[in-house]
């Protein structure tokens, strides 16, 4: 077992084969935690097309971009993959 997992509190496990190998799920409960927020802060998230997944600005200042390019390459890259297997 995993080191940071305590078994006791395990609630369920689950077997699941996938892709020719098992995996084992782990169900457990954890301590609700109560966080203390600023409700005059904010995340604004615009989901784009094509080459930007997304941009992020917040009322800090602080602006993200996260570039879709290489997601999409990677994917191109799986289904070539996959139609050779295939073959």
């Amino acid at each position: 077992m995993p080191s940071n997992i305590d078994i006791s509190q395990v609630k369920e496990f689950t077997i699941l084969p996938k892709n020719g190998a098992f995996y084992l799920e782990l169900s457990y409960e954890v301590e609700k935690q109560k966080h203390e927020l600023d409700i005059n802060q904010a995340l604004s998230i615009d989901l784009g097309t094509a080459d930007n997944l997304a941009d992020c600005v917040d009322t800090l200042g602080n602006s993200l971009l996260v570039d879709a390019r290489a997601m999409k390459a990677m994917n191109q890259l799986w289904n070539k993959v996959r139609f050779v297997v295939s073959e």
